[in-house]
């Protein structure tokens, strides 16, 4: 068994597991988010292991297909982005190793980052990864420090693309940070 064919096997695995059809239990507010995947906006506040990441892929499988129906009548359609927070964006995680397998490259691209929104320069960001305005972005496991600034923070990368869902991992006291 080769390291490739064993990242294969397991990706399949959770993602057989992990797909909206196969999830019976869904809690009322992951359904409503499992069925908007047309929404070109949405933030993803939640604790760990509470399925964001089966919507963020939802999502970004739902925006490959866009764009495949954009690219077969002529039409543009912009790049898929599926950044993936980290603390080390040049040490390859396995599961950026999984997400990757599980996406091909050409359709959407998967890489890590280390963005702290409210403190890192959104526009440095942009111009790093060469976003462009009918770019979409899959943003996983971002981690708001401080509210106010996170929040312009997201306004700013949200009006410099077509669309944008992100997936909060926590704020700094442990909190939720979109109250009500």
């Amino acid at each position: 068994v080769t390291a490739s064919a064993f990242l294969k096997r397991t990706s399949k695995d959770v993602d057989d597991t992990g797909t909206p059809k196969n999830i019976f239990f869904w809690t009322p507010g992951q359904l409503v988010v499992a069925n908007a995947v047309e929404m070109c906006f949405m933030i993803l506040d939640a604790f760990y292991s509470t399925g964001k990441t089966v919507l963020l892929k939802n999502r970004a499988r739902h925006l490959v297909t866009l764009k495949n129906k954009a690219e077969r009548i002529g039409e543009p359609f912009g790049k898929i982005y599926y950044f993936i927070n980290t603390c080390n964006k040049e040490l390859k995680m396995p599961f950026t190793m999984m997400i990757e397998n599980e996406f091909d490259q050409r359709d959407v691209i998967v890489r890590q980052t280390n963005l702290n929104l409210g403190k890192d320069s959104i526009k440095d960001f942009i111009v790093e990864n060469n976003i462009r305005y009918n770019d979409h972005i899959c943003f996983d496991e971002t981690i708001c420090f401080e509210l106010k600034m996170f929040g312009y923070a997201i306004v700013e990368l949200k009006k410099r693309v077509a669309s944008l869902w992100l997936a909060m991992g926590g704020t700094k006291n442990g909190d939720t940070a979109i109250k009500g």
